[in-house]
């Protein structure tokens, strides 16, 4: 697992956050989806700064657990994940879409870690990062994606979330409108949005 650096927080440099500036990544696609348009219009033309993150407690933590999160999926879940090819990657036909995975399963799915409370659910949790996901293997054409999550530090669990090329058609609509934006340097109004429902195609419990 990494180590942390004496005291010093993670929290992304510059050049990372100027690579943030020329696409669209997984966050910012649940962002768009809430219509939360504005601020990040703001960030991404330069004229607001991305939130500094190196003392904010849970993300901090899910930096940290990633790499035990990949180990213990490995272990219990029995799938490999590889790093290969997963900074950085950018769609192949829409260039503003862009993504830096966690990890891929072989041969056609991705991995994502995250660490959350222990009062949520799963299905609350793949609800959540529902659009993060789609975006993902939009960007990384897979069929697949293994959502792989702490609870607190007692419970562990995961889902494989399918490939859903009507809500990927809706987000590339919605992201190339937004993107068009940033392109022409022009202020957008928040969107209104509606609730999706997400429905776990498999789910698994482990009791740690």
């Amino acid at each position: 697992i990494e180590e942390c650096e004496g005291d010093r927080m993670t929290n992304h440099d510059a050049q990372w956050h100027a690579a943030r500036r020329l696409g669209i990544g997984g966050s910012d696609a649940t962002t768009i989806m809430k219509g939360e348009w504005r601020q990040l219009w703001h960030v991404k033309t330069g004229r607001l700064a991305d939130s500094d993150l190196s003392a904010v407690l849970p993300v901090q933590i899910g930096i940290y657990t990633e790499p035990l999160n990949r180990l213990w999926f490995e272990r219990e879940a029995g799938f490999a994940i590889s790093h290969d090819d997963c900074e950085h990657c950018v769609h192949p036909v829409h260039a503003f879409m862009r993504a830096n995975l966690d990890g891929r399963v072989l041969p056609d799915s991705i991995f994502e870690a995250k660490h959350v409370s222990d009062r949520y659910k799963l299905d609350e949790i793949t609800s959540r990062y529902f659009w993060q996901l789609q975006h993902c293997m939009a960007v990384a054409g897979t069929v697949g994606c293994y959502l792989s999550v702490f609870f607190g530090n007692s419970r562990w669990e995961y889902a494989s979330v399918p490939r859903d090329e009507a809500a990927i058609a809706d987000l590339v609509a919605k992201e190339r409108e937004f993107w068009g934006y940033v392109e022409r340097d022009q202020e957008p109004e928040d969107q209104t949005v509606e609730t999706v429902k997400v429905e776990v195609a498999a789910l698994r419990t482990v009791d740690m």
